[in-house]
């Protein structure tokens, strides 16, 4: 017969696998009154008027948060200086390129405050502070209004159509916005070709419609207010401010719409 071998004997089995890790400890969630308010609006997407109500309602406010508003009264009060005034008011403008890219960069980065007011030395570095982001940003414009131009210079006055105008204007509107979130984000002036601005328009989708209108509204508000603030003397500090003010949310409108829609894009 076989011999029959008792159970006591056979060993047991050593497992040598690693050790459980200890439970992560998860924190509560955060109640409606704990979360900050663009942490709660991150959740959805803006994508009707009514989102887009409260994004422009956060970018209207954002110029005055922290630090914003010295840079309001310090603004104003340097350009309402006599004789000087002027001087300051160009000197200030000429903050505005680079200021403007630097509000976008911030916001897209998570910033909820106004960032800091570029060193007034730098300015007067040349290119790399106030000069080359102007040229920058007017190479920008003129690329995206290169349709509306060429056929402002190629088709004479009389033969003109105001619908084919019209058109090209809501084009250079709808591809402005794009074309500058887009070079902000790559700095690379290829960024402006239509191959690279127009597919993320497309995906973007309706809520890039609704922030474009905005953008024209208070973009063009900017430019207006800049173009006139040192022709007023009596109102120059004002526009400063008013243009200092339309210059950030403009800026601030467009990284608040590249933070929500990002994981759209490829860049």
């Amino acid at each position: 017969m076989p011999s029959t071998v008792e159970l006591s004997s056979i060993p047991e089995p050593t497992l040598h696998a690693d050790p459980l890790p200890p439970p992560r400890f998860e924190a509560p969630p955060k109640t409606a009154a704990e979360v900050p308010l663009i942490e709660l609006r991150s959740i959805d997407i803006p994508v009707t008027p009514r989102d887009w109500r409260d994004v422009l309602n956060d970018a209207v406010r954002y110029p005055f948060r922290q630090h914003g508003l010295s840079i309001l009264g310090g603004a104003a009060l340097l350009s309402a200086i006599p004789f000087i005034g002027p001087a300051i008011a160009y000197v200030l403008l000429g903050y505005g390129a680079p200021y403007f890219f630097r509000v976008i960069q911030d916001t897209i980065n998570g910033g909820d405050a106004p960032p800091d007011w570029p060193e007034p030395a730098g300015y007067f570095r040349g290119l790399d502070a106030g000069v080359l982001p102007a040229a920058e940003l007017s190479i920008i414009t003129t690329l995206s209004a290169a349709p509306l131009l060429a056929y402002h210079w190629l088709v004479p006055e009389s033969a003109r159509s105001v619908w084919i105008v019209l058109a090209l204007l809501v084009l250079f509107a709808l591809y402005l916005p794009m074309a500058t979130l887009r070079y902000v984000v790559e700095e690379q002036f290829m960024s402006l070709m239509p191959h690279r601005v127009i597919p993320p328009m497309l995906k973007a989708g309706g809520g890039y419609l609704l922030l474009v209108p905005m953008a024209a509204i208070i973009g063009g508000l900017a430019t207006i207010v800049g173009t006139w603030s040192d022709r007023l003397s009596l109102f120059g500090a004002p526009l400063v401010v008013l243009g200092y003010v339309l210059l950030v949310v403009h800026g601030r409108l467009l990284g608040m719409f590249y933070r929500y829609y990002q994981h759209r894009f490829d860049w």
